[in-house]
């Protein structure tokens, strides 16, 4: 069977990871609009929506061999992007329309929700044939720290700052990446 601390390290990263990253974007959404409300329900159903999207296609992704690590060290690299573009794009745009507005999330939104629908299903995939219990435990322990993100980020924020729940989730990927490292699909 696969070791229990990979599975702890990739589907605790993933939900970390995966929360993390949705309370940044919102946060960021709500200085955009001007809207708590418009804001998260905006950036949580375009995150659903497209994370639905990304976690339906990723069975075309497994079935080309694609590395199962490489997805979380992809959604780095996204967040890093984002580190860099989102703020300077939020205030440059601010003063749009709200349609548009919303066609700006939609734009930042999907592509990172799409990539980051990925890692769940193909995890489970994995690790499916692994040994008994290991699907179970992965649900688990994605749903554990997926709950304790939400409050674990908003105490992150205020002490530190957004930057650092970004960066915290960057991490969580990359633990994940790293747990699933030297594994076949």
């Amino acid at each position: 069977g696969l070791d229990r601390w990979r599975i702890l390290g990739y589907f605790g990263g993933i939900g970390l990871g995966y929360m993390f990253v949705e309370i940044v974007l919102i946060q960021q959404f709500i200085l955009y609009f001007g809207n708590p409300i418009y804001a998260t329900s905006f950036v949580i159903g375009a995150m659903l929506l497209s994370s639905g999207i990304g976690s339906y296609y990723s069975v075309e992704w497994m079935k080309k061999g694609y590395k199962i690590w490489l997805w979380p060290l992809l959604i780095i690299l996204l967040l890093i992007s984002f580190s860099v573009i989102l703020t300077p794009l939020l205030l440059g745009t601010i003063a749009w329309p709200a349609w548009s507005k919303i066609m700006v999330l939609l734009l930042l939104v999907f592509p990172l929700g799409f990539i980051m629908g990925i890692p769940f299903p193909t995890g489970i995939s994995t690790i499916s044939s692994k040994g008994k219990g290991a699907v179970p435990w992965a649900w688990g322990i994605n749903g554990y720290f997926a709950v304790i993100s939400t409050a674990l980020a908003t105490i992150i924020a205020v002490e530190m700052g957004f930057q650092w729940v970004l960066v915290i989730a960057g991490i969580g990927y990359l633990l994940a990446a790293l747990s699933m490292k030297g594994i076949r699909n």
